[in-house]
């Protein structure tokens, strides 16, 4: 799949300008910080109620590195592969497709 960066541009919060973002980062030097070593990174909205909601489970009483690293698994295995400004990224998956998972026991 192809990802229109104007058209789907949502999807990676292409369309809100960020006001205060750079502010904040002025106010902050920590996160000045970042945004300085990282130019170009933003926060992302998520591409639905229903993934943000996941993150919300997945990230619970963990750190942000350990979440990061459950949520890929159900993105590489049952993820759709987009096409974003050249580069194949992973998507979340679809509610469909991980109730179609099949249950594993311990």
């Amino acid at each position: 799949m192809h990802v229109d960066l104007v058209g789907d541009g949502w999807y990676f919060s292409l369309d809100h300008d960020g006001p205060g973002f750079e502010a904040l980062g002025e106010r902050d030097p920590a996160f000045g910080a970042l945004q300085r070593a990282l130019p170009g990174l933003r926060p992302v909205c998520f591409t639905s109620p229903y993934e943000c909601a996941a993150w919300a489970v997945i990230s619970q009483r963990i750190s942000m590195r350990q979440a990061a690293v459950i949520q890929d698994r159900p993105i590489a295995d049952q993820g759709e592969r987009l096409t974003v400004a050249g580069q194949e990224v992973g998507a979340f998956p679809a509610p469909d497709r991980l109730l179609a998972v099949p249950h594993v026991e311990d």
